[in-house]
Parts: C-alpha cells; sequence; structure tokens
C-alpha cells in the first residue's frame, strides 16, 4: 500500500498566492468562495478554522487577532486549493473508487497503541474519525492526481546542494556528522524540490479557474 505521509502533510501545509482571485466585500451568501462554480460553504470554513486554531492552541499557542487573520486566510486557500485539486482529478477520472482509503486509516490506527490514543490524537487536532476519514479519502485522491501528472522521477539533488545546507546547518549547531546526516538533508531537499512542483501545478490551476472569494 502506498505510504503518502510526507506529501500528504505537504499538501496540508501549501500556502499559494491568491493570484487570479476575485476578492470582494462580504455579502449574505452561506458561502465564503466559488471555485469553477462550486462554492465553499461557510460552515466548512468554519470548521477548518476551528480545526487549525485546536491545532495551535494544543501546542500552547495563544493566537493574536493578527494570528487569527492569517489562520482564516490560510485556511481558506487551502480549501480553494482543495477544491482546484479535486476538480482536476474528477476531470481526469481519478475517484474515491481508485485509493483504498479504509486500508489506509488502518494503517494509520496501527500506529497508535489503542483506538482510544487515535481518537485522541484525532481530536486534538479537531477531527473525529468520520471528518479525518473524509480527509484522508480527499488526500489520497490528490496524492494520486499528482503522481501521475508531475514527474517526481525527474527530481534531481546534487552533492553541492547537500554540501550547501549541510554547512548551513553547522553554522547554526557546530560541527556536525555529515555521513550520518547526509540521507536526511537528501530527503529534505527532495521534499522542498516536490513542494516546489506541487505549487507551480497548483498556480497553473488557479490561472486558469474562476476564484471569487467572497469574504469570511
Amino acid at each position: 500500500m502506498l505510504r503518502f505521509a510526507g506529501t500528504f502533510v505537504l499538501i496540508l501545509m501549501l500556502t499559494v498566492a491568491a493570484a487570479g482571485c476575485n476578492l470582494v466585500q462580504e455579502d449574505e451568501s452561506d458561502a465564503v468562495a466559488v471555485v469553477n462554480g462550486v462554492e465553499i460553504s461557510r460552515e466548512e470554513f468554519d470548521q477548518e478554522v476551528e480545526r487549525n486554531v485546536e491545532m495551535y492552541t494544543s501546542q500552547g499557542y495563544e493566537l493574536t487577532d493578527e494570528d487569527m487573520d492569517l489562520v482564516k486566510e490560510m485556511a481558506l486557500e487551502q480549501m480553494i486549493s482543495t477544491e482546484l485539486l479535486l476538480q482536476q482529478a474528477e476531470q481526469k477520472g481519478i475517484t474515491a473508487d481508485e485509493v483504498d482509503a479504509e486500508g489506509e486509516i488502518e494503517y494509520i490506527k496501527s500506529l497508535f497503541d489503542s483506538e482510544e490514543e487515535f481518537e485522541q490524537a484525532l481530536a486534538a487536532q479537531g477531527f473525529t474519525e468520520e471528518s479525518y476519514f473524509e480527509l484522508l479519502k480527499d488526500s489520497l485522491i490528490i496524492h494520486e492526481l499528482l503522481a501521475s501528472q508531475l514527474d517526481f522521477d525527474s527530481i534531481e539533488v546534487t552533492e553541492e546542494e547537500v554540501q550547501e545546507l549541510f554547512a548551513m546547518l553547522e553554522e547554526e549547531h557546530g560541527e556536525l556528522d555529515f555521513a550520518e546526516m547526509e540521507p536526511h538533508l537528501t530527503a529534505q531537499l527532495v521534499e522542498e524540490k516536490e513542494g516546489q512542483l506541487i505549487n507551480t501545478y497548483i498556480q497553473q490551476l488557479r490561472d486558469e479557474a474562476d476564484i471569487e472569494i467572497l469574504g469570511y
């Protein structure tokens, strides 16, 4: 079974510019944005914001009003990007039937000592098992889309790039063991380049999309 934790986290953490979005004043509709004719509901948006707030507060952060504005902005940008990717996946014929969300969630559960511990971890992030399953399913669909559309195999990391990153870390932390760190540094650089490919792809979708932000 495909394990996609790195890409999954990367997708969730994507923050891209709002270029191509038509920002208008908040109205009385129940939607916060419309993406190619598909509404993102205020209820879904509020739930996403609440989950993000719970995640930060569970880690001991105290959010200011300015922080909350940023959390809301990032939540909406993530939801718009996700909607665009899911729409593209549907156009490419990639649906829930193509992925094994149930098998993946069982694998994730196996990483915890008990069902209760798993549920507590979800709750700390603002999820129920049902809401997490839906997110997982969408994320698997997006993963399949990205794997089919982007040439991740072409990514190369040079020895010079690894050495530059290692030197930067040594400046910050003192003498380090290159042989021990090299595989981790290489993996980090690969993930960064994957992120660049994904961001470019999402921006292309945004440039071609009809996105209207109604306000939140």
